[in-house]
């Protein structure tokens, strides 16, 4: 007998990895396509656990999610507590799997992170009419006229030149979005992409976009800068690729783990806001900035006076040698 109300599954991890505990929950294991349903986190650590600040925006699978609540950290028998609730709900039916959740953390001065996930939880999607009984029949096909050759090429003409038109409208505004001429002409050498970057941020803090309320064309401003910063500086086509697209590339390019932790902080932030309605704190618009200015001066490319040093003597002595 299929029990009514909200059945429970918790999944407990507690790992060797000092003192923390993490579980992950959901109200129930079953849904119906489009129902929202609470899937929650919790941390449980000694106080000389510092865990960072709880992923807002999880990848959760094929879950989208809706809205999320970060409760105050509680204490209890000497530890202490942090939870997220998160509402998802997804559009496909079926028996999905809520992928791990990586918590990270550090232990007391170790300024070594650490992380812990969370373990998988399956849902099962129902569908809103489940019971389809009855055999179905195909209908007759229709009738097709006689073929009209002359109409059908100009069908095809009418295709060719819509695409053809299409593609060049979004080259005109693909190079005007980058600033670009639609043709090639000769120009000076660009500058370097730290210079363009930094500047734009120092013009973006100055701006009245926070003042006046205009929250999400600040973040999404401050995204482009970054994305536009990392395909100067390594070539990897930002502006075209997702957050975790992104920083999968940025692995394999560079070694600076800190640098690539603080980019994926502010770009996680500007993803809440763009595209989950989250209005931060003025803290909050403070650190991402800082965060944005740090990762651009830890990943920029020096200029090596020693080599071009080298290379000037070389050029000298090779003019000695044919005078």
């Amino acid at each position: 007998m299929r029990l009514f109300g909200f059945l429970t599954l918790v999944f407990s991890l507690a790992w060797a990895q000092g003192s923390i505990e993490v579980e992950s929950k959901i109200d129930r294991s079953e849904m119906l396509i489009g129902d929202v349903i609470q899937y929650s986190i919790l941390v449980k650590h000694d106080p000389d656990i510092q865990v960072k600040e709880l992923p807002m925006a999880a990848n959760l699978g094929q879950f989208e999610i809706r809205d999320y609540t970060v409760h105050d950290p509680e204490k209890s028998n000497g530890k202490i507590i942090e939870r997220i609730d998160y509402q998802i709900s997804t559009f496909d039916t079926g028996e999905y799997t809520i992928p791990p959740v990586a918590i990270r953390y550090t232990v007391d001065q170790d300024s070594v992170v650490k992380s812990i996930k969370t373990e998988p939880l399956t849902i099962t999607v129902n569908s809103l009419n489940p019971d389809q009984a009855g055999e179905i029949r195909d209908i007759k096909p229709p009738l097709a006229p006689a073929p009209n050759y002359k109409n059908l090429i100009l069908l095809i003409v009418g295709i060719v030149l819509i695409l053809l038109i299409t593609i060049g409208i979004y080259i005109v505004l693909r190079r005007r979005k980058q600033g670009k001429p639609l043709f090639p002409q000769r120009t000076e050498p660009p500058r370097p992409p730290h210079e363009v970057a930094l500047e734009a941020l120092y013009q973006l803090q100055q701006s009245d976009l926070l003042a006046t309320g205009q929250v999400k064309a600040f973040y999404s401003e401050l995204s482009e800068i970054l994305r536009v910063y990392i395909e100067g500086r390594t070539f990897i086509d930002a502006m075209e690729m997702t957050t975790r697209e992104m920083l999968a590339a940025l692995h394999e390019q560079m070694a600076d783990e800190e640098a690539i932790e603080r980019l994926r902080e502010v770009s996680e932030t500007a993803d809440l806001v763009k595209f989950a309605k989250f209005m931060p704190t003025e803290s909050t618009h403070n650190r991402s900035m800082s965060l944005a200015f740090e990762f651009i001066e830890r990943t920029r490319l020096f200029a090596e006076p020693e080599q071009e040093d080298a290379k000037q003597d070389d050029v000298q002595i090779q003019n000695e040698e044919e005078a």
